[in-house]
Order: structure tokens, then sequence, then C-alpha cells
């Protein structure tokens, strides 16, 4: 799992020679294949493509704040032990795992 932020979130919908809206993701430039999206009607890509774009900013979110609790639990202060704790358990929520 990709733990620092991306930089670039972008969708594309194009029809391909089929005549299907075809949306793709891009995250830093790189296509994610796996999300691609196959639609028979424009407004169910653009609706669609602006979807995956929320989700990837939100995510993107999580990120950022996980990567700043790493580099904040990196920083071990004497007194830090509770706090320590919760952000411990914040990254592992963040990162997909249980608290």
């Amino acid at each position: 799992m990709k733990t620092d932020a991306y930089v670039y979130i972008k969708t594309t919908i194009k029809r391909n020679a089929h005549g299907e809206w075809v949306v793709r993701l891009y995250l830093d430039g790189e296509r994610q294949i796996g999300a691609d999206y196959f639609a028979s009607d424009r407004d169910d890509a653009v609706e669609t493509a602006d979807r995956m774009r929320e989700e990837a900013t939100a995510s993107n979110r999580d990120r950022s704040l996980a990567s700043w609790l790493r580099k904040r639990l990196a920083n071990d202060r004497p007194g830090d032990r509770d706090l320590r704790k919760e952000l411990e358990n914040l990254l592992r929520k963040l990162e997909g795992g249980e608290a």
C-alpha cells in the first residue's frame, strides 16, 4: 500500500470502438487499470468519474494524515506516551487495520 499522498488525481472519459463510455482513473499519472469503468450512458460515466475523483481525494487526505502521523511518531518525546498510543491507533485505522 502506498503511504504517501498523491500529487495528481485525474479521470478521463472516452468512447471506445464498441460505443461504450470508458472512465479511467490516474494517480500521479499512473493509470489504475483495475478501476476502469464501462458505461453505455455518458451521464453515468460522468457521474462515476466524479465519484472516483471524490473517493481518491478522500483517500488522499487519509494518506496525508497517515504520513504526518508517522513523522510525528518518529519524534518520540518523554511524556507523550498517551498521545503516542492514540496516534498509533489512528494510524492503524487510516492504513486499513483495526485499532
